[in-house]
């Protein structure tokens, strides 16, 4: 334990003489008014209360440090996507490498080391053992994996991760920009064949969940081919029993990847089923991945979009403005009044009727909670979709129920704001649902100056961060716009204020909207 002062200790030593001083002042004339065992009684405790008082106004600490030891974790990540099994040593990946797996976990000593084995593929499964692995699952997101897996041991003795896997990703951005930002060490084992491999594959196809009849809407289709010098490769959509449209891609060594634009128009609603074929060459390890089959929600009715704002704001406007445009949107605007009555009271509304929530500062006091509450209600059984605009006078502390349902959460609340420009870096653009152009990232990353919450933001295991904040040029590890699909809920955190000046710099720069507008569609 150790005694310390905010004020120097050897002001004590003024302390005492003066309580000494000061009580014989106060009781000299109380000689022959009390008896003598009680004037010392009150000399007494009048000198020991003055000395105290004098003692607390220096502002002593105590402080007390005690250890406590944790033994460190290890995570080890299992690949469990079926590209193991296809490779020629597939007989040794599921009979004797489970055997060999569960020696090195049981290696390492109880006491001094904790052991998490996880199995990874499009998502991470904890809790397995050697005996529970799987090599089943079609895709392979290793970037997801180690973020999930180091965010569940936030503030935790993490002391390493091993990764064991072919190295094949086909989801997500590329690990190696993960692994950049890794605080823990990371191991890896290679398992299963890592030679080059003859293979066509469809590796991604980035699409709208939903779609509304009569409008068009683009499929984008990625497709890599490994091991061949050159190849023409037919890539089809097919719908409704029939081929939609089929385009031509040369790939090969100098250029094994390559992207295939669809656009469509949903003939009939509902939900639908396509599929995306790329034709076969000979001599591939396997056929299975050629094809993959996605399912789109076509509605009939607008996007019915709910924006509730906490005050007039120039925000409003670009966002009126925005999906005013498109007929396939339908804009219902909630703003406050006064702190708990809106202009247009959303109880007169069935909440549940909205396709979209926008909250663009909102809340803004303690009387929004009921609001909030309501909001969590639907978005909770509903799996709404949610984009988050968090502005100066958000109150944080009111919006806390939504966090679960946020890609950034508050750690420490602040109430102050900074003035910072956007950084969106091209490593980025891989996004598995979003892609950007060139042109896209140019624009905003010239974008005028947006004012960000201070608070201390983090984001959460399955969320990707977007873009971070720069202050006077300087990059900042700042989150400022990230996405998060998880359990069927979208949604988007961008902590930015005044984003009408991208729309009016998107004109600027291009003579259009198109940047900003379409950013907030495909979002």
């Amino acid at each position: 334990m150790n005694l310390s002062f905010e004020y120097s200790p050897f002001f004590f030593l003024l302390i005492v003489p003066f309580a000494a001083g000061l009580t014989w002042l106060m009781y000299r004339g109380t000689r022959d008014m009390l008896p003598r065992w009680a004037q010392v009684l009150l000399t007494a405790f009048r000198f020991g209360a003055l000395v105290l008082i004098g003692f607390l106004l220096l502002e002593p600490l105590l402080t007390s440090l005690s250890r406590l030891s944790y033994p460190p974790i290890i995570a080890v990540l299992q690949d469990q996507s079926e590209s193991l099994v296809i490779q020629r040593d597939s007989a040794y990946v599921q009979e004797a490498f489970p055997e060999n797996l569960r020696s090195f976990l049981d290696g390492f000593d109880g006491d001094e080391y904790v052991v998490d084995l996880y199995g990874f593929a499009n998502e991470v499964s904890p809790g397995l053992s050697p005996d529970s692995l799987t090599y089943t699952q079609t895709g392979t997101n290793i970037a997801q994996a180690l973020q999930e897996v180091q965010a569940r041991y936030q503030n935790q003795n993490l002391g390493a991760m091993v990764l064991i896997s072919d190295g094949i990703t086909t989801a997500g951005m590329n690990p190696l920009y993960t692994v950049e930002g890794l605080k823990t060490p990371l191991y890896t084992v290679l398992l299963g064949d890592t030679t080059l491999q003859r293979d066509v594959r469809v590796q991604e196809v980035l699409f709208n969940e939903i779609a509304y009849w009569g409008n068009e809407m683009p499929i984008q289709v990625k497709v890599q081919c490994e091991g061949f010098e050159a190849a023409e490769l037919k890539v089809s959509l097919r719908g409704d029993g029939k081929t939609l449209d089929t385009r031509t891609v040369s790939l090969g060594r100098n250029r094994p990847e390559g992207t295939v634009d669809f656009l469509i128009k949903p003939a009939e609603v509902g939900l639908r089923q396509y599929e995306v074929i790329v034709s076969q060459l000979p001599n591939e390890i396997t056929y299975r991945n050629n094809s993959r089959r996605i399912f789109i929600n076509v509605l009939e009715t607008r996007v019915k979009i709910a924006l509730f704002a906490g005050a007039p704001h120039p925000d409003l406007g670009a966002l009126r403005k925005t999906f005013d445009t498109d007929d396939g949107y339908e804009l219902t605007e909630f703003i406050l009044k006064e702190p708990g009555v809106f202009y247009e009271d959303p109880g007169r509304f069935n909440l549940q009727d909205f396709d979209l929530f926008i909250l663009h500062n909102f809340p803004q006091s303690r009387l929004d909670q009921g609001t909030v509450a309501k909001l969590k209600t639907v978005i909770q059984d509903e799996n709404k979709p949610v984009i988050y605009l968090v502005g100066l006078f958000t109150d944080l502390a009111t919006l806390s129920p939504l966090y679960e349902y946020m890609a950034l959460t508050p750690r420490e609340l602040s109430p102050r704001g900074e003035e910072i420009t956007l950084d969106m870096q091209a490593t980025y653009r891989r996004h598995s649902t979003y892609t950007f152009s060139d042109r896209w990232l140019d624009w905003i990353n010239s974008a005028p100056p947006l004012y960000r919450n201070l608070s201390n933001w983090q984001p959460r295991a399955t969320a990707e961060v977007f873009a971070t904040a720069k202050i006077k040029n300087v990059p900042l590890d700042y989150p400022v716009f990230a996405l998060q699909s998880y359990l069927g809920r979208k949604n988007m955190v961008f902590l930015g204020e005044n984003i009408w000046r991208m729309r009016a710099h998107s004109y600027i720069e291009t003579e259009d909207f198109e940047s900003f507008d379409g950013w907030l569609y495909n979002i």
